[in-house]
């Protein structure tokens, strides 16, 4: 639940994306997940919401992210940080959308 905490946190519709990553991650068995148009749309989001908010995932330390030119980002959900290894409320507006 520490990780739902962090992500409720996390300003616009982040929550949205977290639980369409959560979503894809149950379905892959745990393995990293594409972040496909089919799943945010699914979570009522756009390219770009969903793009947001998986970069304020990223930058509280809850994902991973690797991004290819021309691909879906190919996403890992990580453990929860260690107190201190990301501010609360970090700087998430500027960071890519």
């Amino acid at each position: 639940m520490d990780w739902v905490d962090i992500a409720t946190d996390l300003p616009g519709k982040t929550f949205h994306a977290a639980m369409a990553l959560w979503w894809l991650h149950g379905l892959s068995k745990g393995a990293p997940v594409r972040f496909t148009s089919t799943a945010y749309k699914r979570f009522k989001l756009d390219r770009g919401t969903a793009a947001a908010g998986l970069a304020r995932l990223e930058g509280a330390g809850l994902v991973r992210v690797s991004r290819q030119p021309g691909r879906c980002p190919v996403v890992t959900i990580l453990p929860v940080p260690e107190s201190g290894e990301v501010a609360a409320g970090g700087d998430f507006d500027n960071k890519p959308a």
